[in-house]
Parts: structure tokens; C-alpha cells; sequence
């Protein structure tokens, strides 16, 4: 089975490639290309390849006029990518299809998760949290609380969304109710990154302590 390492350029003309560690081995560099094109290209390459440019399973998923900030799978292995352009579509990873867009958001995608209903959740520098039916594309909830965007999203054990914003503020959100339950303080920075290690709430922030 040939697995597939997906990543993204920072603009519309640049093409560059970024090779983490994978399964203990190192990716090799390729050649960094330019490519002209007027949307922002989201590529899939086999890890066993050293170049993009001659690997097997080499894709170009073009669709998005602006950066790409967020991506996840869903169980059917469709891709779901977010992006600054503020629209959320879906991919077929094997066809390359953009199969559906979803369009609600007013700004910048900046996170995105699956919880344990299968439904999507999205956060945007809108300042809202949304959750959608994959399936029909439909908003189910908007999440609001934030006073600046909102650009981190985790999940925990008893399925409680956990966002983070530029407002330096990490709430707790009830997923079935909409409501929050609980607001963290003490960062004083964007909370950029959140991560749940068994019952603890790891965050991150530009506040530098």
C-alpha cells in the first residue's frame, strides 16, 4: 500500500515541497519548481519518492484561490481543506474530483476537526466555530464566543470541543448543546496550537511563556 504525504505552496506561483520524517526515514529534498497558476495547488506524493516530480502517485488538487491553512480526512478518505479564500471543500484523493465547497464562513479557515458524530467543525477568523453534516454540506451549530478569530481546535476524551484565538482566551464547548462550559485563562498571546494528552490540555502561544 503506497501512502501518500500531502502539503501545500504559500502562494499561487511558487511550488514548494516540505519533507518531514516519515515511518523513521528521512525524505530527500526535490527540486523546488515554479508553476504558474491562478489557484493554489494542493499536491499528493508517495513518501517512497525523493522528487514530486517523478513519483507514481503525483496529484495536483487545484481549486482554492488563496493559502491553504488546515486539512483533515474523513472515514471515507475524502480530504477536507480550509483556506484563506474562506471555503471549505471536498476531495476525492483517488479521482482529484473536488466533489463540495461549503461556502459559510465570512473569513479565513483556520482549523478544522471531526468529532465523534462524524460531523465537521470549522473555525475562522470570523470569530465562530461551526459544525456541519459532511454528508449534505448543512450547518448544524455556530459556536460563538470569541472576540478575535479563532485559530485552533481539539477534541478530548468526553468528546468537548476545546478552541483557541487571537483573543488569547481557550474555551470548552459542549458539541451538543452549543454552549460553553468553561473559558482558560492565562496566555496572552494567540493560542496557535492545542493537543489533549490523556486528561490533560496541552496549548501553544506567541505569548512567549
Amino acid at each position: 500500500m503506497i501512502n501518500n504525504y500531502i502539503y501545500f505552496n504559500k502562494c499561487s506561483f511558487i511550488f514548494f515541497s516540505f519533507y518531514p520524517i516519515l515511518n523513521g526515514q528521512k525524505l530527500i529534498p526535490g527540486n523546488i519548481t515554479t508553476e504558474i497558476s491562478s489557484t493554489v495547488p494542493i499536491s499528493l506524493i508517495s513518501t517512497k519518492s525523493t522528487s514530486i516530480l517523478t513519483s507514481p502517485n503525483y496529484k495536483i488538487l487545484t481549486g482554492h484561490s488563496q493559502l491553504i491553512l488546515s486539512f483533515v480526512i474523513n472515514k471515507n478518505n475524502e480530504l477536507i481543506s480550509g483556506s484563506f479564500d474562506t471555503t471549505i471543500k471536498f476531495w476525492n484523493m483517488t479521482t482529484g474530483e473536488n466533489k463540495k465547497d461549503i461556502l459559510e464562513h465570512s473569513s479565513y479557515i483556520w482549523a478544522l476537526v471531526i468529532n465523534r458524530n462524524d460531523e465537521l467543525v470549522s473555525a475562522s477568523e470570523d470569530k465562530s466555530i461551526k459544525i456541519w453534516n459532511m454528508n449534505t454540506g448543512v450547518c448544524k451549530k455556530t459556536l460563538t464566543g470569541h472576540s478575535k478569530g479563532v485559530v485552533s481546535l481539539v477534541i478530548n476524551i468526553n468528546d468537548e470541543l476545546i478552541s483557541g484565538s487571537i483573543d488569547s482566551q481557550i474555551k470548552i464547548w459542549n458539541i451538543q448543546t452549543g454552549n460553553c462550559i468553561r473559558n482558560l485563562t492565562g496566555h496572552s498571546g494567540t493560542i496557535w496550537a492545542l493537543i489533549i494528552n490523556r486528561n490533560e490540555l496541552i496549548s501553544g502561544s506567541e505569548d512567549i511563556r
